[in-house]
């Protein structure tokens, strides 16, 4: 990877968010980090930040969420958690003085939700000693319903943050406080561990799905509004064991190919002590930012009923995006750019929707997204599927497994003076019984493609696995 032509991609795309360029800039500096850890950084606070108030309108009347799923790649020492203290210090500050408060608003609830309790007991109890064939116990019986609606609603704590958390503490929690929340971690292992191997739900809310929680006891919100940002640093052995594990799994239901991947060349060896302290004017702009959109959202908490804003492309910028979708579209051919990361290509064009939104939307609130922003974002995406392609295209158990699939099919493998071949379904009938399943095989023979070894015939039938003889 050409770092040099990477940091210079981003600082160009930034140009059209100066607010945003300033402060990744003076943290990447300051701290002496990689400029890409500080732009996930921003990307996964900002998206935090956002997902409660904007959804993003693609052409064809697609309306969706704008959060983002992030993952840093970068080795321990490379200050991941002094970043992501600086991105997030005045966001924690405000989370922890809301709590503070929430704690107050609990014991005025708990008061209330007694004598409302109280009173609902005495007018049972007048009910129960009425007989029912009298006028006033139908009378109580509306007095029971009025009052009901009357009931005192918990106020919902303001934190979003979770970390090493279950699934269902996330989901109770999402329900009972707030719908909209963020699994923010520098050392990511523990959200790999945790929430992220509940695929089908980590999936449904990052698609802003529905969540069913009808087995949940707790009363709260309904997760219809849901909103989920994961900002993961790990580094790449801890990322590498994960997905020699589950990294298939994870992958094949398309979880993996949602995120936005950095992987920075480390800067160690080149920070060297310098008499700079963080500019506290650009600091202090940031900050003021940030404030104003977490009032919004505290807003929003205390009155969910409001709807979100709708971000909408300029017609030159959704005229943009058709063409970059179509263009996405074309390289899932044979030969083509994403031929062997089709999973990945096609949520390409709605992290560029997402990110253009979120980029927008904390510059200049709303309006229009415009065509060079929309390009900006199209900009730090593919550069992220540089990386996705370069760390995910083929996970670390799919290689071995490749060797031993192809060793079996240099002893098998029909023979002539042109072609040495098998079919595939030979494969499937009499090859090693790991690979009796297609879901199995198609992805290590596609490894196999990649490097040279075979070439798939998919167009004979059956199809026909040619061997390159120079491996033979």
């Amino acid at each position: 990877m050409n770092q040099e032509a990477t940091n210079k991609t981003i600082l160009t795309a930034l140009n059209e968010f100066p607010l945003l360029k300033e402060f990744i800039v003076e943290v990447a500096e300051t701290t002496q980090a990689p400029l890409e850890l500080a732009l996930a950084s921003a990307l996964s606070t900002i998206s935090m930040l956002c997902q409660p108030l904007i959804d993003v309108k693609r052409p064809g009347n697609m309306i969706g969420p704008v959060s983002l799923l992030i993952i840093s790649i970068a080795s321990s020492g490379e200050r991941k958690s002094t970043i992501e203290s600086i991105f997030l210090g005045y966001i924690r500050t405000y989370v922890k003085n809301a709590l503070i408060m929430h704690r107050k608003e609990l014991l005025v609830w708990n008061i209330k939700l007694e004598v409302w309790e109280a009173r609902k007991r005495k007018i049972i109890k007048d009910m129960s000693n009425t007989p029912q064939t009298e006028p006033e116990h139908q009378l109580h019986e509306i007095e029971l319903l009025r009052h009901q609606e009357l009931k005192p609603e918990r106020p919902r704590a303001f934190n979003p943050f979770y970390e090493d958390a279950t699934t269902a503490a996330l989901i109770k929690g999402m329900r009972l406080d707030m719908p909209w929340a963020a699994l923010m971690s520098s050392e990511g292992i523990s959200v790999l561990k945790g929430v992220f191997n509940d695929f089908g739900k980590i999936n449904a809310l990052w698609t802003g799905s529905t969540i069913d929680v009808a087995r949940a006891t707790v009363e709260g919100c309904s997760l219809n509004d849901a909103r989920l940002t994961l900002g993961i640093m790990i580094q790449l052995e801890v990322l590498k064991e994960y997905l020699e594990g589950k990294g298939d799994l994870a992958r094949s239901v398309g979880l993996l190919s949602r995120a936005l991947v950095f992987h920075p060349e480390s800067t160690q060896g080149t920070r060297f002590i310098k008499s700079r302290s963080i500019n506290k004017e650009i600091v202090e702009r940031y900050n003021e930012r940030a404030h104003n959109l977490l009032e919004k959202v505290m807003h929003r908490l205390r009155n969910t009923s409001e709807e979100k804003k709708i971000i909408n492309l300029s017609t030159s910028a959704a005229a943009y995006w058709t063409e970059s979708y179509n263009k996405i579209e074309s390289e899932l051919q044979v030969g083509g750019t994403y031929e062997r990361s089709k999973d990945h290509a096609s949520k390409l064009s709605e992290n560029i929707a997402r990110v253009a939104a979120l980029l927008h939307y904390f510059e200049f609130g709303e309006g229009l997204i415009t065509l060079e922003e929309l390009q900006s974002a199209e900009k730090i995406v593919l550069e992220c599927s540089k990386t996705f392609r370069n760390e995910f295209t083929f996970m670390p158990k799919i290689i071995s497994d490749s060797e031993i699939l192809f060793a079996w099919m240099q002893s098998n493998c029909k023979s002539s003076n042109i072609f040495n071949w098998i079919d595939k379904n030979d494969i499937l009938r009499k090859g090693p019984s790991k690979f009796r399943v297609v879901s199995k095989l198609n992805p290590t023979l596609d490894c196999l493609a990649a490097s040279g070894k075979i070439i798939v015939h998919d167009k004979i039938r059956p199809v026909r696995i040619e061997i390159n003889r120079s491996f033979l």
